[in-house]
């Protein structure tokens, strides 16, 4: 890789943007990272590792109180499909809208198994993670989710996350079946660098910058948590699902994820917290 410096009804809504790419194969993700200005956040404490922030081991589970608020979540994400020897590649947003908000739903993840394959890749001791339950459908249609930990140009961890669909799922492949195998996504979702540098995948509109250590943490009791903030550019602001969206995320140490924040437009649209945790 080369890198530089929700239970109830609810309706997902997708829009794909015909932005397309064809790329040969799918090779792993070139990467990008750069230094976002100056702050007076600090980075990690002496002598921590990031990975304390990010556990994955085997029967860890982690189960979330999603929150639908007054204005519906957005979704983004790049599928890519492998069709013969080429990769095409679009973008896809969505809109998580359900009745009489705001509304409660839960989401359960959990960390099944070491593998060492991850839809169209080959990375040994990638981690395969189990969707149990999800009541808002963030994870619709996929047929596995693995986090693979990677290496950043600085030699620190970062987190990929490949998501994989069928060929048949609904609004499938524009190209048809034949020749098509599996499709993916893949997005950055924690690394370990110093504060306010922001890595992304190259021609992603999806950036995740590290923000520093934040330890007022609603719910987590005083707790000092990593904080990223998740930016999605907009594609057209003059339509609501294309809009950019922002989700800050806070990783406390010891359990990774404890909450999510998305905004659009500074108006918050949807929370997750994490209500248990059991490590495996």
């Amino acid at each position: 890789m080369k890198t530089k410096r929700l239970v109830g009804i609810a309706v997902l809504i997708v829009f794909a943007l015909f932005c397309f790419v064809l790329v040969a194969g799918c090779g792993e993700p070139e990467t990008s990272t750069r230094t976002a200005g100056f702050t007076d956040t600090i980075g990690l404490p002496p002598s921590a590792d990031p990975m304390d922030y990010f556990p994955m081991k085997v029967g860890t589970q982690w189960h979330y109180n999603v929150r639908v608020e007054n204005t519906d979540p957005l979704t983004y994400k790049v599928m890519n499909w492998p069709v013969n020897d080429k990769t095409r590649s679009y973008s896809v947003r969505g809109l998580l809208t359900t009745e009489n908000k705001p509304k409660d739903f839960d989401l359960t993840l959990k960390a099944v198994g070491i593998v060492s394959k991850e839809g169209p890749f080959n990375y040994p001791n990638g981690l395969a993670v189990q969707v149990v339950e999800d009541g808002l459908n963030i994870f619709r249609d996929n047929t596995g989710m693995f986090w693979v930990t990677l290496k950043t140009s600085e030699g620190g961890p970062m987190i990929m996350q490949t998501v994989t669909y069928s060929t048949d799922m609904p609004g499938g492949s524009m190209w048809g079946t034949w020749g098509v195998k599996e499709a993916y996504s893949q997005s950055i979702i924690f690394f370990g660098d110093q504060p306010l540098i922001e890595m992304s995948i190259v021609g992603d509109q999806d950036k995740l910058l590290f923000l520093g250590v934040d330890s007022i943490v609603p719910g987590c009791g005083g707790q000092a948590c990593l904080h990223f903030r998740r930016n999605v550019d907009a594609k057209d602001v003059n339509e609501y699902i294309s809009q950019a969206f922002a989700e800050d995320v806070w990783f406390a140490k010891g359990k990774g994820l404890v909450r999510l924040e998305q905004k659009i437009d500074g108006q918050r649209s949807m929370t997750w917290t994490l209500e248990s945790f059991s490590l495996g």
